[in-house]
């Protein structure tokens, strides 16, 4: 038999016959999972329902004598959460060296007390690309979605980035990650609160082990690669189409100090900055591009009447290979990328599109922008290879080719200098002269 090693994914289906834990009203209920108190996730919360319906994933990644998978159900009453019962699933029994698991978990009740209902729940066990976050020095201490404090968004691609999936699965209202404040002698990343999104329309596995250098300033990665895994998850997906793949582009988590995290970053450059022009001066190769743009607006307007401020004098385009999304606006950018997908527009037109509706719409006054500009990152969509010097001087940028040895040893050098400050104790305020 083998030992609880690999990846194990969880798909919370959903439940029924919940005990009404409210005197009044029906359970607005979650379910938390672990398999140790280290690390949790959960599901959103479904409002007002005795059988309600997640339909949620989630991916584990085992370490040895992790044998069972706890589910814990809670009904959410301001922000207080009230135990409606919870179970332990036996993975070596069921799980381990079996095709799958699905099955309706039953809550124990209290003797003497009726039943707590039961959680509909399917597992599956994988040997196959476990990438442990114990092989990597961790600058936080994370649970995932465990309570209200805020994830944001960062998203760089490995290779070419082009829109079309967003990682919260349909019908969701989102992940939240509580992340342990560093202790303020400590130094921690910038993005420690951060989600770091990996896209890649080329499934390139051998990447993997040097992205995973990026794990210590995030909350946590999610990986995004044409048949990388069949399920959609927290941390990963397969559902992007291979096209013609870029080099990768790269960012410098410790030089992101200066940035507002409740603003939106994108990048400006001097041959693609983040314009948006009036359509009449739009060129000729992008007339294209400017009527799948409006189609995206019409939809937008039809879709979410009163919800979005638009501009249709207005088209916008810019290099979109590395970009932040604050929590705040997650919902946003959400819709309005599952909009952006089904008109197929180019994601240089049809990110700077969708942040130019989100900053229209979400500015306190017309002069005051939810945008700062990164200024500062190196290259562009098709500047030439970058050099061991643009990975040093510069916060970000593209493109890098990994496949030359020297390069990807320069990247990974500039990584392990960062790794090496995480955590490094300060000096206290009174030795300083």
């Amino acid at each position: 038999m083998s030992h609880a090693n690999g990846t194990l994914l969880v798909t919370i289906v959903e439940g029924r016959n919940l005990k009404d834990e409210d005197i009044v009203d029906k359970n607005d209920a979650y379910v938390e999972l672990c398999v140790n108190e280290d690390y949790k996730q959960r599901t959103t919360t479904i409002q007002s329902s005795k059988n309600p319906t997640w339909n949620q994933k989630f991916i584990f990644y085992l370490k040895k004598c992790e044998d069972n998978l706890y589910v814990h159900v809670y009904d959410e009453d301001d922000g207080v959460k009230d135990p409606i019962g919870s179970a332990s699933i036996d993975l070596k029994k069921h799980v381990f060296d079996k095709t799958g698991y699905d099955a309706w978990i039953k809550l124990p009740a209290i003797p003497g007390v009726r039943s707590k209902g039961e959680i509909h729940v399917i597992l599956k066990h994988s040997t196959m690309m476990s990438y442990s976050r114990n092989n990597v020095v961790h600058g936080t201490t994370h649970y995932c979605c465990s309570s209200g404090k805020t994830i944001s968004l960062v998203l760089f691609g490995v290779a070419v980035i082009y829109l079309g999936y967003s990682f919260i699965p349909t019908g969701s209202q989102g992940y939240f990650i509580d992340v342990f404040e560093a202790q303020r002698d400590k130094t921690a990343s910038p993005l420690h609160r951060t989600l770091g999104f990996i896209r890649c329309n080329k499934l390139q596995r051998e990447n993997i082990p040097l992205m995973e250098k990026y794990r210590p300033f995030f909350a946590e990665l999610h990986y995004s690669m044409p048949n990388y895994t069949a399920e959609i998850t927290y941390t990963a997906d397969g559902v992007i189409s291979e096209k013609t793949p870029y080099h990768a582009a790269w960012i410098r988590p410790f030089r992101f100090d200066d940035m507002n995290p409740d603003r939106i970053w994108f990048p400006v450059t001097t041959k693609i900055p983040f314009i948006c022009i009036p359509v009449t001066t739009v060129p000729q190769w992008d007339l294209g591009l400017l009527h799948f743009a409006k189609q995206v607006k019409n939809e937008t307007a039809k879709t979410y009447p009163n919800r979005f401020v638009m501009d249709d004098n207005i088209f916008c385009r810019s290099w979109a290979d590395i970009y932040y999304i604050p929590r705040r606006f997650f919902n946003d950018f959400i819709d309005l990328t599952k909009i952006s997908y089904t008109t197929d527009l180019h994601h240089e037109t049809a990110v700077p599109t969708m942040i130019n509706i989100i900053d229209l719409t979400r500015r306190l006054t017309p002069f005051h922008t939810v945008v700062d500009p990164l200024a500062d990152c190196w290259g562009h969509c098709c500047e030439s290879d970058a050099v061991p010097a643009n990975l040093v001087e510069r916060r970000c940028g593209h493109k890098i080719d990994l496949s030359n040895v020297t390069l990807r040893k320069s990247f990974s050098d500039v990584l392990d200098l960062e790794i090496a400050f995480l955590k490094r104790i300060s000096p206290n305020k009174s030795t300083w002269f």
